[in-house]
């Protein structure tokens, strides 16, 4: 499985430090990964693109997701503590309007999709 280094999110940095999220800028450190907040926007919503460490290249997006790509990359300085206690990201969640696509996607990379709801 690929491990998540950065994942750019359509929302409001405010409402993140609101949930007792640390931000340095517009920027949250969840364990190994940084989300960096662009703001709310009518023409985005949730995850708009991310970058993987892989050692194997990926489509340049997977399903319609930016996506991009690092082989050998360096560790992330470690997360700060949040008033919320979160440390880490356990999962990652996909809205999408047609499941089949997306899992047929994901699966032809290899990842596993653990579970689906419609």
């Amino acid at each position: 499985m690929s491990r998540i280094l950065f994942l750019t999110v359509a929302d409001d940095p405010a409402t993140w430090a609101s949930l007792g999220f640390t931000l340095d800028g517009a920027t949250v450190r969840l364990g190994t990964t940084a989300i960096t907040l662009t703001g709310a926007s009518p023409d985005a919503k949730g995850i708009t693109s991310w970058v993987l460490a892989e050692d194997t290249a990926l489509p340049a997006t997977v399903d319609g997701l930016p996506t991009s790509t690092t082989t050998g990359a360096p560790t992330p300085p470690t997360a700060p503590s949040h008033a919320n206690g979160i440390t880490a990201i356990d999962h990652l969640v996909v809205m999408t309007p047609n499941i089949d696509r997306t899992v047929s996607s994901f699966e032809d990379l290899g990842w596993e999709c653990r579970r689906r709801r419609e």
